[in-house]
């Protein structure tokens, strides 16, 4: 056999005793691991296995470790060396291994390069001098070693946090915190003095300011001594909270005592003395926690792992006593209580109700949240925008909403009740939560989680925009920006669908006692199928079966401010669409890193998409934000000089994405060295260098046309930029892949023609797109003509024509109807071309999944006759799906459809589809209008003499007569009746006058049902597109 084989078969096997190694565990447990783990000497039940998560990074010495198996790819280069280079100090040899997740592009990609993982660049971190959160503390921390070195007893600055909470409790003024408070308040001013100094050149006048609010309070912040304080009483009250709790539940037992005992009695005892020594391990928990860790939690003091106050988890555990356990009347023992911290960010998924959590060997699942440490608020938030309000503080007296004025702000919908997040609870049962072999893998939830980000004007600093006309760009620097991260709950669940900032999701929420916080789950044995409702055993609800006792639907949540960068996407040539927008924010990362010269891991984004006012286009915006509470001054340093400081951060990164080393790879579109990240996830498939690329080199060549504006909002954008409306419309290819029924699609970029385009699969039909084309006379073409795409089957020999794909925007085409319709009627007289006309409410409808069209009710109007007035032959032609489908979705059935033989048949099912609804617009014998209809059909084919098409001998003249801006005008020919003879050619005109109309809108719906009209009318023999300007100048 292999090394494998003869190592198991010759080898000294040792029996596996692993152990979790992590952030979790408490000093002194993880302490005495590393030393059983690393003894010279080790017994036989020592752990030789470590199940660790990245702590092994923070320089933990466990020794003559040999081997590390990594079980994902770590994020970036500098994490897979700290994280391997635990291994092999003691002589140099080591065995490291990872396994790289096939779901994970992350891990895809570095599989499939191992090189840039192993040799790849290692970025240092950055260090935060100006940040305001971390300067408070640091603060706070300053004045504390101050107090400390100024000659106070040993004892005046406790070890447990129980010294400090009776202090305040009994309002001693002789201990601390009293002392300390005392102290500060007395040398204020040389306090303050003396932290400035520390901090030398990068202390400026606003970082002055803000210290100063930190030390003294101002209207934004509490003065620290304030902060320390309200910390003190609000974990004093949480104490008393369980102490009041074990009392009361002393007395419940003493009552049932009282009575006569049978087993239920006696089981209800047990439960109760359960829970109230549950009470007293909490009471105890809190007395003995360091007072440093306390002030830590609380961010107090400098915390290295997350900047702002995280969210703790209580795990209650119990078990029956066994025989060596001190006999009482109980037959459960409670075990101590353990207490998990984690920042707020995570814990939002990781503790909420119902989630289980992994740690200390045990799989614990949180059932409780306590309500007692904050109180329940109702909100109204906001269907459009991002702004919610707490009905607790502001009065709900807005008919509309005070930031966008959408009325749906004041709908019942959006009025929820929410909870700000501290504190889960886990109450369970020790013998029952230790993690076994029982399941392989963990089975993470997934949640509704949207974060919101609330500013008001007043709070814009600073804003710019380009005065390039032609593209929409803009930046604002917001001083204060609030975000609340919110919980909605797990989508799966059943609940109610709305709106909230333009993003319809279902939002069950979640489902507890509004007096216990006991969560209301779904019955798993018999005798939880008796239960109505779930309650601790010392709820004053529980045995109630009030609907008033349960919250149906409460979302939990955190908030904090920060600054931010508001950023504009780009209108540019490339358009807006998903892709553009990742790509543009994969590129502000490498400008970030380039610029600030390190690691800014704490300077995230998220989008927003704001609806346009006044007809103008929704803009999507890019809010690069400080993740660090207050802010850490690197933003606002990017608008310093004019703003040339994000003017050179993007022309960096331009200049790196175009050095890359990935460019000379032509199957590469990225990589780690530029625009890929691990916290990307999924959106790393959107990401693109070229796509990127693009974007910048717009920008860059316009950046010194920078000027001030009050807002970015203010920059106007043209609902029907024809550029956005190309790349949208390839987007929106993708959106309808097999929705009702359409065939699913495939689209890739690829070379066409030698220049960028796609590859695109219609079900089992495949076709080159090529961008902006150019066809004239070489073609056949008596007008030459650029459309937006050519769609060319990938077949040469195929019977279907080319299709030329026109993506028109109103604003740009409304004056040019007359050459627009030139131009496409001679890409179809040339019999080698089809042409597509797309608008933007096309597209846009695309975009939304839908495949309904606005314009379906225009079609009958036109019509004199009833369908069911048509001859059989011709009734059974019609496709009612053409004429209530949009242009997008009509052309996706199109392109599905194999040709055929001799011939595209769907285009010849399109003609003869065309050809019945035209038979509809002939005068009925019997009509009274046959008169006037015969006329007005006479009269304008007899002023067409010129026309080069002969009239079929067998033809009629039809028509609709009741619309003078849109007339369809054909001699329709008695061929079209027998399906099987050919059907001859024959004029035919869809003709568009806008004289008539004076009112914009209407003229822009008719321009829209006349494109919508061409695209199908095109397809019989001799049909023109025409303008009534046009007609009387002779173009055709």
């Amino acid at each position: 056999g292999g090394w494998m084989a003869r190592r198991f078969s010759r080898g000294d096997l040792r029996r596996v005793f692993s152990a979790e190694h992590t952030g979790l565990l408490q000093r002194d447990q993880r302490e005495a691991l590393e030393l059983r783990f690393k003894a010279k000497d080790p017994r036989p039940w020592y752990e030789n296995l470590l199940s660790a998560t990245p702590t092994l990074e923070m320089g933990v010495d466990i020794g003559d470790l040999s081997s590390v198996l990594l079980c994902s790819v770590p994020p970036n280069q500098a994490s897979y060396l700290q994280r391997i280079g635990r291994a092999g100090r003691h002589d140099g040899n080591a065995f490291t291994a990872t396994l790289a997740d096939g779901a994970s592009p992350h891990d895809l990609y570095f599989f499939a390069d191992t090189d840039e993982m192993l040799q790849g660049e290692v970025v240092p971190p950055g260090i935060f001098l100006k940040a305001a959160e971390v300067l408070r503390r640091q603060m706070f921390a300053f004045c504390l070693d101050d107090w400390v070195g100024s000659g106070i007893p040993d004892t005046a600055l406790p070890d447990k946090t129980q010294d400090a909470l009776n202090a305040r409790d009994s309002l001693d003024q002789t201990r601390f915190p009293y002392t300390f408070l005392e102290y500060i308040l007395a040398h204020e001013e040389r306090l303050l003095s003396g932290f400035m100094a520390l901090l030398g050149a990068d202390l400026d006048d606003r970082v002055a300011g803000r210290l100063r609010g930190f030390l003294q309070g101002n209207d934004e912040d509490d003065a620290l001594r304030l902060r320390l304080s309200k910390l003190l009483e609000e974990l004093a009250r949480e104490r008393k909270t369980h102490r009041d709790r074990g009392v009361a539940i002393r007395k419940q037992i003493k009552a049932l005592k009282a009575r006569p005992q049978d087993e239920a009695s006696r089981d209800e005892i047990d439960h109760l003395e359960r829970e109230r020594q549950k009470a007293l391990e909490l009471v105890k928990e809190i007395n003995q926690r360091e007072l440093l860790n306390t002030l830590t939690d609380a961010g107090m003091i400098p915390n290295y792992a997350f900047p702002e106050a995280g969210v703790e988890l209580k795990s209650l555990l119990w078990r029956k006593k066994g025989s060596d356990d001190p006999q009482g009347s109980t037959t459960y023992l409670s075990l101590p209580a353990e207490r998990y911290e984690r920042p707020a960010q995570s814990a939002l998924s990781e503790f909420a109700p119902e989630n289980v959590f992994y740690a200390n060997q045990r799989r614990v699942e949180i059932d409780q949240i306590n309500v007692g440490l904050s109180s329940l608020e109702t909100w109204r938030m906001c269907p459009t925008c991002q702004h919610m309000e707490n009905l607790e503080i502001h009065a709900d007296s807005h008919a509309s909403c005070p930031r966008c004025g959408d009325p749906m702000w004041a709908n019942i919908s959006q009025q929820r009740q929410l909870l700000r997040f501290r504190q889960a609870i886990a109450n369970s049962n020790d013998a029952e939560v230790r993690i076994d072999d029982s399941a392989e893998d963990r089975e993470p939830k997934f949640y509704v989680r949207q974060m919101l980000a609330d500013f008001e004007i007043k709070d814009i600093r600073e804003a710019y925009r380009l005065a390039a006309p032609d593209l929409p760009f803009g930046f604002e620097f917001i001083e204060r920006v609030v975000f609340r991260d919110v919980n909605f709950g797990e989508p799966t669940k059943p609940g109610e669908s709305y709106a909230v900032a333009g993003q319809q999701r279902p939002r069950p929420g979640f489902k507890l006692c509004r007096h216990c916080g006991q969560i209301q789950r779904a019955p798993r044995n018999v005798r939880e199928r008796e239960l109505v409702q779930f309650h601790a055993f010392d709820c004053e609800k529980r045995g109630s079966d009030d609907p008033e006792n349960i919250i149906d639907c409460l979302y939990l949540y955190r908030e904090f401010s920060s600054e931010a960068l508001r950023i504009l996407v780009p209108y540019t040539r490339s358009g807006v669409d998903e892709a553009s927008v990742q790509s543009f924010m994969a590129a502000i990362r490498i400008g970030l890193r380039k610029r600030f010269g390190g690691k800014v891991d704490h300077l995230r984004m998220l989008t927003q998409e704001e609806k346009g006012q006044d007809g103008a286009a929704n803009r999507q915006y890019v809010l690069l934000y400080d993740s660090v509470p207050g802010g850490t001054g690197y933003l606002h340093e990017l608008l310093a000089n004019e703003a040339q400081a994000l003017v050179e951060l993007l022309r960096l990164a331009l200049a790196h994405l175009c050095a890359c080393s990935c460019n000379a790879d032509p199957e590469k579109d990225g990589c780690y060295r530029c625009v890929y990240q691990y916290r990307l996830g999924r959106a790393m498939a959107l990401v693109s260098r070229d796509r990127a690329r693009l974007l910048l080199e717009q920008l860059v060549e316009n950046l010194g046309q920078l000027e001030r504006v009050a807002s970015v909002a203010d920059i106007y954008i043209n609902p029907n930029f024809d550029s956005e409306l190309e790349a949208r419309f390839i987007e929106s290819l993708r959106r309808l892949s097999g929705v009702g029924g359409l065939p699913f699609v495939k689209l890739v970029q690829d070379i066409v023609q030698g220049k960028s385009g796609y590859l695109l699969e219609v079900g089992e039909q495949r076709y080159w797109v090529e961008p902006q084309v150019d066809l004239g006379a070489n073609e056949g073409i008596k007008a030459a003509c650029r459309p937006d795409f050519v769609l060319w089957p990938t077949q040469s020999k195929s019977p279907r024509r080319p299709i030329a794909i026109f993506c028109d925007g109103w604003a740009h085409h409304q004056a040019s109807t007359r050459e627009d319709a030139h131009k496409r009627s001679a890409l179809v007289a040339s019999g080698r071309f089809w042409v597509w006309s797309l608008t933007w409410e096309d597209v846009q409808a695309a975009m939304d999944g839908t495949l309904e069209t606005s314009l379906a009710d225009c079609l009958e109007p036109m019509c004199c006759n009833e369908i069911g007035a048509l001859p059989p032959a011709l009734g059974s032609l019609l496709d009612d799906q053409l004429w209530t489908r949009h242009a997008v979705a009509v052309l996706l059935q199109w392109l599905g459809k194999p040709p055929g033989e001799g011939g595209d048949q769907h285009a010849g099912r399109l003609a003869r589809h065309a050809g019945a609804t035209a038979f509809r617009m002939i005068p009925h014998p019997q009509s009274a209008l046959l008169e006037e209809a015969r006329k007005q059909l006479l009269s304008f084919w007899n002023g067409l003499d010129h026309l080069a098409c002969e009239h079929p001998a067998r033809s009629v003249p039809c028509g609709n007569v009741n619309d003078p801006s849109l007339r369809l005008r054909y001699l329709w020919p008695g061929e079209l009746a027998n399906l099987s003879v050919a059907i001859p050619v024959s004029p035919g005109f869809v003709l568009f006058d806008d004289a008539p109309l004076h009112d914009e809108p209407e003229r822009h719906l008719v321009w829209r049902r006349w494109l919508w009209l061409f695209n199908i009318f095109q397809t019989l023999p001799g049909f023109l597109l025409a303008t009534q300007e046009g007609l009387e100048a002779v173009d055709h």
